[in-house]
């Protein structure tokens, strides 16, 4: 994407990284790159990583180490294993600007980091997860992921998650 070529090229997010004019319509979202993944990066809380459309930051993800838990979970426990949490890469932010919507970038984003996960999953054992908002379940949904519950209830994310092959 960036300089107009088709080749998507992922860059961790540095501290010359301009993130001013980031907008993808969800202000948490929008917050967070420009108010807390720098931070994260510098305390190894989570790598946010940005894809760059004319010397913009179109799109970005941000993973973080995590757990998914299990206990009374049955869409997910694996029968034969005694674990209380699976160990899982999670996805702490997700986001592509209005201006580069509709190209497929949040796919490839997602491709990114699963990608990592398999990597992971080779090295130290490692699933896949994410909290999505509401008006983005159907979206996680449809690449693949599952709801760990079968209502939001009272949260105000879905713990959603994928096995990685």
């Amino acid at each position: 994407m960036e300089g107009g070529s088709s080749a998507v090229v992922f860059q961790r997010l540095s501290e010359g990284d301009d993130v001013s004019d980031f907008n993808c319509g969800h202000e948490d979202t929008n917050e967070f790159l420009r108010e807390d993944a720098l931070e994260y990066l510098k305390r190894d809380v989570a790598v946010t990583y940005i894809v760059k459309e004319s010397g913009k930051v179109a799109g970005f993800i941000s993973l973080a180490m995590g757990a998914i838990k299990v206990t009374g979970h049955p869409r997910i426990s694996i029968p034969g294993v005694d674990i209380r949490e699976y160990p899982a890469l999670k996805i702490g932010g997700l986001g592509v600007d209005k201006k580069a919507v509709n190209k497929g970038l949040g796919t490839l984003l997602l491709q990114f980091a699963m990608r990592k996960a398999l990597e992971l999953k080779e090295e130290i054992g490692c699933r896949f997860a994410v909290d999505a908002y509401p008006n983005r379940i159907g979206w996680y949904r449809g690449r693949g992921f599952g709801e760990l519950y079968s209502e939001l209830g009272k949260r105000d994310t879905m713990p959603m998650y994928a096995r990685t092959a």
